[in-house]
């Protein structure tokens, strides 16, 4: 009888001793506070090279408004977003030493500005045959869902219209539909095709557009202070959205 308790006894302390074992090569879970942080310099550098990213730019009307006709914007302007103040204050030299290894924004430091790195966009969808007296409003229809992504829509020389999209992803989504999902204008089927067009001729090109439409646009909720309750501005086409 003493014999089979002892065994029992150890039996019990060996599977004991086999799951403390166990559990203690089992690794430990990384708490918040061991995960890798960021520094100071890369989350400005990524806060920026998102402000000049085209996805941002398709909408941040405030600051299309503040570059000039290269896309070139002062470092002060960023320098006054809150975002970045939360970061580094107001100090530009740190902005322009967080951003000086950026590989999608260029610096010009004698000047204190930057812009975002040039590249052909694959997110513009040319429309053939289509006149160019057709209301927008009938050529965003054409797009069904997709029209909510839709950055800029301009009328070319030809009955040529070219759709700027905010990325590649949702121009070739809205080309699929107009190919294949039976869209017609006037009874006919839509020819289009996407158009690989510089980053630098598109943001011209839309603000020539805006220039012969209108001379000032008003933009409600914007960034600057108003007396009057709205904003006149010139060369903006949509409203703005970003994250400061």
């Amino acid at each position: 009888m003493l014999r089979s308790l002892v065994g029992s006894e150890m039996c019990i302390r060996d599977r004991y001793q086999r799951r403390v074992r166990g559990a203690s090569t089992k690794p430990m879970a990384t708490t918040e506070s061991e995960q890798p942080k960021l520094s100071t310099q890369q989350l400005v550098r990524n806060q920026v090279e998102y402000y000049l990213s085209s996805k941002n730019l398709a909408s941040d009307t405030y600051l299309v408004g503040k570059m000039d006709s290269n896309m070139w914007v002062p470092v002060s302007v960023i320098c006054s977003f809150k975002m970045i103040q939360s970061l580094i204050g107001t100090d530009e030299d740190a902005l322009l030493d967080c951003i000086k290894e950026s590989t999608t924004v260029v610096l010009d430091a004698p000047n204190r500005r930057i812009r975002p790195h040039f590249k052909n966009e694959r997110n513009t969808v040319m429309l053939r045959e289509v006149p160019q007296d057709t209301p927008q409003a009938e050529i965003r229809a054409l797009f069904g869902v997709h029209a909510e992504h839709i950055a800029n829509i301009r009328p070319e020389i030809g009955d040529n219209w070219y759709v700027n999209f905010e990325d590649e992803e949702q121009a070739m989504a809205a080309l699929e539909l107009l190919q294949f999902g039976g869209v017609t204008f006037n009874g006919q089927s839509v020819r289009a095709r996407i158009k690989s067009e510089n980053l630098v001729r598109s943001f011209i090109a839309s603000q020539q557009a805006t220039d012969n439409s209108s001379s000032t646009l008003t933009e409600i909720g914007g960034p600057g202070p108003s007396t009057s309750g709205t904003v006149s501005y010139t060369h903006l086409t949509l409203p703005t959205k970003r994250i400061v």
